[in-house]
């Protein structure tokens, strides 16, 4: 609580100065006494001046709460069935603490991209939005969605934030400069990650199949499903849950590839290189290989048939039983295991690792956050709530895990679930713009897959910062070509992703010319240009 009461201290402070009613802030208790009587250590500057004339002459208060402000922020999936009363609570206290409110909207999973693109393009009126490296930061960025943050609008606003950021990550902020500025504030939830998969043991062991611990094994498990299952799909993917997830398996992982940027996956460079060279991996046959592996999948029925216009993830059907593998990032699986464990235990779940020698990546830190609309007419109290949610644990938890004795109970910094535990589940809200790993409770039931092997890539020496992690790639010059390639992806690129062609070389090849005449090559020249610049300036 130290964070509340932090601002409560400078409330008091400012208002003390200025011969203002102490009551309104003070509430008579205790612990508001005590940071009045404190306050004067405060570290941010009130802005007030105060003289012995007759006349006190004031300057303007940067952190007067006198007027109400009602929030809008967007918050990326869908909302939990009980978002709603869970925020309520969340808006008691802020509205206690500042004088302000949250108006939580939701951009759900389904078309996220295009929706999230369009928040803006409508010119909605807003103030915050959950950003990260993944949903397109530097190019909202480029198009002028987001304001810029200096780091005297964090000493003066989000004082406590700013303290753990450069003690902590002293090197987040500067991985969100676009052009030596930022424009995110970064989430304390930096992670080693890589792409695994959750399966049902019990199935597994039912078909006597052994211990999956390779791709080989992953896709033999789904075709023995596929065949012997009539109940549900061995993986019940979307054209996206193909050509994000399962390609990274098939092929991203395993060829040590990240893509510079998640809205150009085909143009990558390999985990190590001092001097990365940005390739299309559309060249590579291994790529080719990964194609076949999901078209073998597909004419085994292991993936549904309606695959490239099925808008579910995989993740979000797993509880109900309706897929019996789920692969994604650390916190999708950590959060499939714990699902499995606390509500099927029958099921038996496996987390694996299908490629445990391969390089894991560490977060930068622009690769989850927080952003304010370039158009905020309330930008001050934002960047104050913002420094309430990330620092101060009351908030944490509400927004992780929801309301106590309702959602989860707690036992020694361990998380519970309560008997309305599926109306808010953990994580599952989007908290993730202002997540503090240090502050998160951990899952009570099964391992906490996310830290366990967080920790264990750092200690084996397999967990390093891609160098180009931290390079936000802006595209000015090559929106059009973008733009243009983004439909074919999700056309012809899903198509191979999701082992629908006949014939992949001809679908391949027809692919390859049309972005070929889209301009992947300028794309590719401007991603190395800016590449080897920013490796020239570290």
């Amino acid at each position: 609580m130290k964070s509340m009461f932090k601002l409560h201290s400078l409330c008091l402070a400012l208002l003390m100065v200025t011969v203002v009613i102490l009551s309104g802030c003070s509430g008579g208790n205790k612990e508001s006494k005590d940071a009045a009587n404190n306050a004067s250590n405060a570290s941010v500057n009130t802005g007030n001046a105060v003289n012995t004339n007759t006349e006190t002459a004031k300057e303007p208060n940067p952190l007067d709460t006198t007027e109400e402000k009602k929030l809008s922020i967007y918050l990326l999936g869908d909302a939990q069935a009980d978002a709603g009363i869970v925020y309520d609570e969340v808006n008691k206290k802020l509205k206690s603490d500042l004088n302000a409110t949250l108006d939580v909207k939701y951009i759900p999973w389904a078309d996220w991209q295009s929706k999230y693109n369009l928040v803006f393009a409508a010119g909605e009126d807003f103030d915050g939005i959950y950003t990260g490296s993944w949903t397109g930061y530097a190019e909202q960025v480029t198009k002028g969605g987001f304001m810029e943050i200096t780091e005297e609008m964090l000493q003066t606003y989000a004082p406590d934030y700013y303290k753990i950021l450069q003690e902590k990550y002293p090197t987040a902020l500067s991985e969100t400069k676009i052009n030596g500025k930022s424009y995110m504030l970064p989430a304390f939830d930096v992670w080693a990650d890589s792409t695994m998969v959750t399966i049902r043991g019990d199935l597994r062991e039912k078909y006597g199949l052994s211990e999956v611990k390779t791709i080989d094994d992953f896709d033999n498990y789904l075709m023995t499903v596929a065949k012997n299952e009539k109940t549900l799909v061995a993986f019940n993917a979307s054209g996206q849950d193909m050509f994000q997830d399962y390609m990274n398996l098939a092929y991203y992982v395993p060829n040590n590839m990240m893509p510079v940027n998640t809205g150009m996956p085909y143009l990558a460079y390999k985990l190590g290189e001092e001097q990365p060279k940005i390739v299309n991996v559309l060249d590579d046959p291994a790529y080719r290989t990964a194609l076949e592996r999901a078209k073998k999948l597909a004419d085994a029925g292991a993936i549904p048939k309606s695959v490239l216009t099925n808008k579910t993830r995989a993740q979000d059907t797993w509880k109900a039983g309706k897929t019996a593998a789920v692969p994604g990032g650390l916190a999708v699986v950590n959060g499939r295991q714990n699902e499995a464990d606390s509500d099927h235990p029958e099921w038996k779940a496996e987390t694996i690792d299908l490629w445990p020698d391969a390089v894991k990546a560490v977060g930068p830190g622009n690769g989850s956050g927080f952003a304010i609309h370039a158009g905020s007419k309330n930008w001050e109290r934002l960047l104050m709530a913002y420094n309430l949610l990330i620092t101060d644990k009351a908030y944490q938890t509400l927004t992780q895990v929801g309301i106590e004795g309702k959602h989860y109970t707690e036992d020694n910094g361990v998380y519970i679930k309560g008997p309305d535990g599926d109306k808010f589940a953990n994580s599952s809200n989007c908290p993730w713009g202002w997540q503090n790993k240090d502050l998160m409770l951990r899952p009570g039931k099964g391992a906490w897959i996310r830290m366990d092997y967080d920790q264990k890539w750092r200690n084996e020496g397999k967990a390093i910062s891609p160098v180009l992690s931290a390079m936000n790639f802006v595209d000015t010059d090559v929106k059009n070509e973008l733009s243009a390639i983004n439909n074919m992806i999700q056309t012809r690129g899903y198509i191979l992703s999701s082992g629908k062609p006949k014939n992949i070389d001809s679908e391949l090849q027809k692919l390859q010319s049309e972005l070929k005449s889209a301009g992947i090559e300028k794309i590719q020249k401007a991603m190395q240009t800016q590449a080897d610049a920013f490796i020239a300036s570290r």
